[in-house]
């Protein structure tokens, strides 16, 4: 991982968090030699990989440095600005059409994430990538919300693992009140829709769930993205979003500048007084897990007076976002499921589990049978093994 890319991503980050002077970017236009000395493709990888090279680009041209990079890596940055402002706006259609669906048969919806904060903190930075449409409904509305997904030509979406036994440690998925993941998720054609109904978090080795009947309470009507459509207050989505970051499940520094930017927006009192009476309801693992990351998100990306810790070695919440090395505060749970994390704790369970990666699932592989499916699936085992090795190595 190189350094000096690092601080210029976070400098970046930092900028667009906090929107403070960046005298950094000021020195990088002006000096070719540390144009040349960056190591421009790391730092697009590293980019790419967390959802934020469009937000660098848009940081290093505001601060008049784009201009100064090597052609073809100013290319690559313009060109992923472009892309990710065209790809906003055919998800924003996207969950128009869904939601008009649902508007149909008078289903409420809040949507969580990526439109919410495209059009709530980035509306004059439309790059923010979105995938998934994450939609909060009502349990009540689940089964009504599931046909109309299913009319429209949607269809369950199957997780398939190259794990032979899986579903006998985590279960078939289904679409009842007992799916105690508070979700469930659809797809047709390249789009995903996750209905959630009570969003659960896995979180200091504890189960945390959210008060939805607050959520839905103080929930605001945006009639611009549909007549069925409410928004979650500053404050709930901050919330929602550092439980969310908080189960380190899939670390992006996308999630750390969503963050940073919401606690700007609300004042600090306000912010420390919400979050504190929040805390009061967690388990002591769970509250040390979250009150640490919002802790450090304020002192890396959003507080001006801090000297923000950029040394990867020291800094426990960027060493797990960039290279998942753990640490006391920072790891990834367990698992976030149906009680699969009991069975798996048995070592006659985690052989079993362990196992289940050495004979290949049919499902997973389809068409590729007999020979061909285990040569296939023993190739690509042992390719993993040789690269967890050699970043075992290389952190040596």
């Amino acid at each position: 991982m190189n350094a000096p890319e690092i601080k210029l991503i976070l400098t970046c980050l930092r900028w667009l968090a906090a929107r403070r002077p960046a005298p950094e970017l000021k020195l990088l236009a002006e000096d070719p030699k540390r144009v040349n000395s960056t190591d421009w493709k790391s730092l697009i990888q590293i980019g790419r990989r967390h959802h934020v090279l469009g937000f660098i680009a848009f940081a290093l041209d505001q601060n008049g440095a784009l201009k100064s990079l090597p052609a073809e890596y100013r290319t690559a940055m313009a060109e992923e600005l472009s892309m990710a402002e065209w790809k906003n706006r055919v998800k924003l259609e996207e969950f128009k059409k869904v939601s008009g669906l649902l508007q149909k048969e008078n289903i409420p919806v809040i949507p969580l994430k990526g439109v919410d904060l495209s059009l709530r903190i980035y509306s004059q930075m439309p790059f923010r990538q979105m995938y998934d449409a994450d939609l909060l409904i009502r349990q009540s509305d689940l089964a009504a919300a599931s046909d109309v997904l299913f009319d429209a030509g949607f269809c369950l979406k199957q997780a398939v693992t190259k794990n032979r036994w899986h579903d006998l440690f985590y279960g078939a998925r289904d679409i009842t009140e007992k799916n105690n993941h508070g979700r469930v998720s659809f797809e047709k054609e390249g789009l995903d829709v996750d209905l959630h109904w009570s969003p659960k978090y896995r979180i200091g080795g504890h189960d945390i769930e959210i008060d939805v009947k607050s959520f839905w309470e103080l929930s605001q009507a945006r009639p611009e993205l549909g007549q069925n459509v409410r928004i979650l207050t500053d404050l709930d989505i901050a919330w929602h979003l550092l439980l969310h970051a908080a189960e380190m499940y899939d670390p992006k520094l996308i999630q750390l500048l969503d963050l940073a930017i919401l606690f700007n927006r609300l004042a600090d009192r306000q912010l420390t007084a919400a979050f504190e009476e929040h805390l009061l309801n967690l388990e002591t693992s769970a509250k040390i897990k979250v009150k640490t990351l919002a802790d450090d998100v304020r002192q890396i990306l959003g507080d001006a007076d801090a000297v923000p810790d950029e040394n990867l070695e020291t800094n426990g919440l960027l060493n797990f976002f960039l290279t998942q090395r753990r640490s006391q505060r920072y790891y990834r749970e367990w698992t976030r499921g149906n009680g699969a994390h009991h069975r798996l704790k048995s070592p006659a369970g985690r052989f079993l589990y362990l196992a289940g990666y050495l004979f290949p699932n049919p499902d997973y592989y389809g068409r590729a049978a007999g020979f061909s499916m285990y040569r296939a699936h023993w190739k690509d085992l042992f390719k993993n093994i040789e690269i967890f090795l050699l970043s075992k190595i290389r952190r040596r």
